[in-house]
């Protein structure tokens, strides 16, 4: 229902840059290949937050492929008419790179309370990639690693929508072979 563009110096972001030292030591474990096509790979990222994809692409038209068949993959909630994403995009080491993350909702629970318990963050991209923003100083003080890592979880997709895009980008499909057979009566079993 809306769409914001932000931009930012190159290595500002932690989430970015968890991804390129990722990328420059193969992954460790936490960056799983999924799928890829001639000139561009898709991977998840099994930390920080669920629902978190990397595309790597040596062209535009590649990058734009795989995030395609990755929005192709995933699920839109009832009314929407696409999934719910934040998108981070750069160009490194001669690629064009975009981490994915896929939401639940625009904004934490905190947010709409009332009286002390109010925190008034609602996550964006920004925050998404590890800068996050408290518009007042009372929320800034509640602030500690816990309450984020909450936020995070609260606003992302949850582990059944994560294990359902992956599985989409994955399954195999099965080889059916038919042969052209003609006769006056045909029995299948």
């Amino acid at each position: 229902d809306h769409i914001h563009f932000q931009a930012c110096p190159r290595k500002h972001m932690p989430l970015e840059n968890r991804v390129e030292s990722l990328l420059g030591t193969g992954g460790s474990g936490s960056l799983e290949y999924l799928s890829g096509i001639r000139e561009a790979r898709l991977y998840h990222l099994k930390e920080y937050a669920r629902g978190v994809f990397v595309i790597c692409a040596e062209t535009a038209k590649s990058q734009a492929k795989l995030f395609y068949r990755l929005l192709d993959c995933s699920p839109v909630k009832d009314g929407d008419s696409e999934p719910r994403i934040n998108v981070i995009s750069w160009h490194s080491a001669g690629e064009y790179r975009t981490i994915v993350i896929f939401r639940e909702t625009h904004r934490p629970h905190h947010y709409f309370l009332e009286g002390p318990d109010r925190i008034a963050m609602s996550p964006g991209c920004a925050d998404m990639g590890g800068v996050f923003v408290a518009p007042r100083k009372e929320d800034f003080d509640k602030m500690d690693s816990a309450m984020l890592e909450r936020i995070v979880d609260e606003v992302t997709i949850p582990e059944e929508d994560e294990h359902s895009i992956i599985w989409r980008l994955t399954r195999d499909q099965k080889k059916l072979e038919v042969g052209i057979m003609s006769a006056d009566e045909i029995v299948f079993e």
